[in-house]
């Protein structure tokens, strides 16, 4: 089973971080990279139907376009 850096991996090989605007939140936001990966949920938005929709699936990790959090988070 692919962990979940190798997802990020592949992902970023298709949309590399250094195209992202200055402002926008890239790559990880929640979870390890280290987590064994079997389901991805792929999704515009993360809202509270996405993630009751990946609770129900057994999905380990969620791709969205846009990013969980828009900003950074400082604490």
């Amino acid at each position: 089973m692919p962990k979940l850096k190798e997802i990020m991996t592949v992902l970023e090989k298709l949309a590399p971080c250094h195209l992202a605007e200055s402002w926008d939140n890239v790559g990880l936001m929640v979870g390890s990279k280290e987590e064994e990966v079997d389901k991805v949920l792929c999704a515009l938005d993360v809202n509270e139907s996405v993630v009751d929709e990946a609770i129900k699936k057994g999905v380990k990790c969620i791709v969205s376009h846009h990013p969980f959090f828009l900003y950074h988070l400082k604490s």
